[in-house]
């Protein structure tokens, strides 16, 4: 019998877990399951989600527990047994099952179709940005992430107390995008210098050199052409993972999580919208 594959469920929470929340867990962890796995871990009492996300993500790349899967799971999420098993069965190494913003009327759903995607015979769907409300990482995959952004690790203190100072990489930012940022901005210089080394610039010497670092001053310097935006740590996690060459999909035929508020989401006679009102993304910030 092959070993199984150690999964963790993790969720980022403000305050203590809802009951059907628990009920959820508790049902999981009971599974038994032939292929799986599972353990769990919650960041709670962080009111900063983007740092609760970070946390949990540190957690599961360094844990000795070797996990081959992260799935997390919001604290508001209304999920099932079956929808976490099922998000399992993919091979694509982000995956997340679809939910929509918490809002009457017409479904808004927080997932972005990358533009002349085709839906899968098994209901897979490839998208520019995913909310994370019920979303799964692999674990390797999240390495090769942090490795295309050493720029990305930082050293912080961990609340227990001294001598707890950490390292670990801003998977989840929040923040601006674009190229009057300064990742925009480095981007743009890395072009120039490749333009360089390919030959673009014409023939290599002086006058070569000083129209590059001409270049490069002006993009360092002076205003840059170009929509910015801000993102959340969601879709911000996704626009780097698309940066670091990865794919992201939506399992469109996995039920809708439902998303809790004063009710839980959808509602009403649009809860089962089908994937082609998904929205398409109208902007380029890969090329950011």
């Amino acid at each position: 019998m092959s070993e199984k594959k150690r999964v963790l469920l993790a969720c980022p929470a403000k305050h203590a877990l809802p009951w059907y929340w628990v009920k959820s867990l508790v049902q999981l962890l009971a599974t038994k399951s032939d292929k799986y796995e599972f353990d769990y871990v919650t960041e709670a009492g962080n009111n900063a989600i983007n740092i609760a996300r970070n946390i949990i993500a540190d957690h599961a790349i360094k844990s000795p527990r070797n996990y081959w899967k992260m799935v997390m799971v919001d604290s508001d999420a209304h999920w099932s047994v079956e929808q976490f098993l099922r998000l399992l069965e993919h091979e694509e190494p982000f995956v997340a099952g679809p939910y929509c913003r918490k809002t009457g009327g017409p479904v808004s759903w927080l997932c972005v179709r990358t533009k002349g995607t085709e839906i899968r015979p098994d209901g897979m769907m490839e998208c520019d940005f995913l909310g994370t409300h019920f979303f799964a990482y692999e674990i390797e995959a999240l390495k090769k992430v942090v490795a295309h952004f050493p720029e990305r690790v930082f050293t912080y203190d961990d609340e227990h107390g001294q001598d707890s100072r950490n390292t670990m990489c801003e998977l989840f930012p929040i923040g601006i995008v674009g190229a009057n940022t300064p990742e925009g901005r480095l981007r743009t210089i890395k072009k120039v210098i490749k333009q360089v080394e390919d030959g673009e610039w014409g023939a290599k010497g002086e006058e070569n050199f000083w129209g590059a670092y001409k270049s490069i001053c002006d993009i360092a310097t002076k205003p840059q052409e170009g929509e910015v935006r801000m993102l959340g740590e969601d879709y911000h996690f996704c626009h780097l993972a698309r940066q670091a060459g990865f794919k992201l999909y939506c399992d469109r035929d996995l039920n809708p999580i439902g998303h809790v508020g004063d009710i839980i989401y959808p509602v009403g006679p649009n809860q089962n919208s089908v994937a082609q009102e998904f929205p398409f993304n109208s902007t380029l910030l890969d090329q950011w």
